[in-house]
Parts: C-alpha cells; structure tokens; sequence
C-alpha cells in the first residue's frame, strides 16, 4: 500500500461539528492514508531503534458523543498495541500534523522516564537545543502552551519530571509539529521523508534516558518492559 499524501479536505474533516458524520470521514478518507503510512514508515523506523516497531492506528472506540480533535498513528514495539509503552506517534488535526514521542499517562515506562528526565536534565536540554522545531506539549502549569525545546528552562523541565513522578494523569508529549498548507503541497515521499526526520528529532527527547537500556538499568525495547 502506498501512502498518496494528504489533501486539504482531510484537514476539513476536523471542523465537521456532528460526530457520526465526522467518525465515518475519519474511517473511509484518513484511515486509510494512516494505515499506509505505517505500513511505509514502520519499516524505516525499525531501522533507528532497537527492535520491533509495529505500527497502529487509533480506533476511538470510546468515544461516543464528543467527535476526536485528532487522529492518528502509532508505532510502538508491541503488536498488542502501543499506550502501554513509549511511542512514536503521527497525528493529524484541522491545522497540521504533529510527529510526536508520546508516554501515556498510564504508560509503563512513564516512571523511569521520569527519573531519567531529572537525572540527566542538563544534558537533555545541551542535546536538543539546536533541533529547529522540536516542540513540547506537554510542560506542567505552563501559561504559555507549547514551547520549544530551546526556550524551555531547567526549572520547567524539574516540575515536568515531578508531575510524571507523581500524577497519575500527567502526560508527555514532544516533537514536530507541520502546517496543513505544508503538507498539502508536498508530495508523498516527500511527506514521508519529513515525517521519519521529525521521528528521529523526537526520539532524542528519550535519549540519554533510552539510548543505552542496559546500562541504564532499563530493559531492551525488545520485550515488554520500559525502553522505546
């Protein structure tokens, strides 16, 4: 299956207001286009990190009333499915796309990761400051939303690697985010391309913390326990 790129009706599909009509959109127009993404780019990906990557597309089978923001593909190192651990995830929305690492709030590797992030916070911050983009979405009582990488201090980083500590519902979310404009002129391998770019700019987001699993104490992302 070959990803044909995406157009500027599937960004349309997330300004429809009635939540059938927009989950049958989802599930006939972008469905599709994401489950040939995976197929294309988790092949590609396997080949940045350490074992399996399996790709999956979010299925919103607990929605009922309220139509989704977003939807989107994941890939993670399990076939059962991708929330338990940390994953890559390409999620499209009315103003663009967002290629993320993401940890769930119930995610297994949400504690280590945070002991990580307040271990090696400084070398964290010297490593991603230059990647142009790289946006977190995730920082704790931040009045300013979003920030990236380079305006965020060592501070905020602290309160992050608290709230993923302590608060069962905290979260965390980094990566690139890309227009809708954008990537409807772009052409398919070249959407491609950019996605796999901002896949690895994301995954320095888990590096040190994940690069070297055994020496960390961390175990390989080739069974079911924390790591990438």
């Amino acid at each position: 299956m070959n990803f044909p790129g995406f157009t500027e009706s599937d960004f349309d599909i997330f300004c429809m207001p009635d939540f059938g009509a927009r989950m049958a959109a989802i599930r006939s127009e972008l469905r599709p286009k994401l489950l040939a993404l995976g197929e294309d780019l988790a092949p590609r990906l396997a080949d940045t990190v350490p074992g399996p990557i399996v790709a999956h597309t979010a299925a919103h089978m607990r929605r009922r009333t309220n139509p989704p923001p977003a939807t989107w593909v994941a890939f993670g190192r399990s076939a059962r499915g991708y929330k338990r651990f940390a994953h890559f995830r390409i999620a499209i929305r009315d103003s663009g796309l967002r290629v993320t690492v993401h940890i769930e709030d119930d995610s297994d590797d949400k504690a280590p990761f945070a002991a990580a992030l307040r271990r090696d916070r400084d070398v964290i911050l010297t490593r991603l400051a230059p990647i142009e983009g790289l946006t977190w979405y995730c920082l704790p009582a931040s009045t300013e939303g979003p920030l990236e990488v380079r305006a965020i201090t060592p501070t905020q980083l602290d309160r992050l690697a608290d709230s993923l500590s302590r608060l069962k519902t905290s979260e965390f979310s980094a990566g690139i985010p890309f227009t809708a404009r954008t990537l409807v002129c772009a052409l398919p391998q070249a959407s491609l391309n950019s996605c796999l770019t901002a896949c690895n700019s994301s995954l320095l987001c888990m590096r040190p913390p994940y690069r070297q699993p055994v020496d960390r104490g961390i175990r390989s992302p080739n069974s079911d326990e924390p790591g990438l």
